[in-house]
């Protein structure tokens, strides 16, 4: 049972980070493709609230709290023992830059789908 739940505890871990990842570029793919779908507000609100989750946890200083439960299923200590930096203090310079990239660049990709979004659905030309 805890081996299950370790692994179900991994495969979130994954699609929090894929989401985090993938989500801008979906937004803009989904505003030049003219897909309303993917740049209608559930995906922007989804992505926008996995954002500030992982602010709040960088900036608070906090454990994801599946990485928490993972340590207490298996009992390994994994990166709370290692010292791996937890805060945006703790991080270095190249990681604030690449956070600072990465926020430009979500804000970016939610304006431009919300710009779609708003735009008149394309008609087809009656053949």
């Amino acid at each position: 049972m805890t081996e299950t739940a370790v692994v179900l505890i991994r495969a979130l871990h994954v699609l929090y980070v894929a989401l985090l990842a993938t989500a801008p570029l979906f937004l803009i793919g989904g505003a030049i493709l003219g897909l309303r779908r993917l740049t209608g507000p559930g995906l922007r609100r989804v992505h926008l609230a996995a954002i500030a989750f992982a602010g709040a946890q960088l900036i608070g200083g906090w454990s994801c709290p599946l990485t928490v439960l993972e340590a207490q299923l298996t009992g390994d200590p994994g990166p709370f023992r290692s010292g791996a930096p937890t805060t945006l203090s703790d991080l270095g310079m190249a990681h604030v830059i690449g956070i600072g990239i990465y926020a430009v660049a979500s804000i970016t990709a939610h304006a431009i789908a919300r710009r779609a979004s708003r735009s008149p659905a394309p008609t087809r030309a009656a053949a």
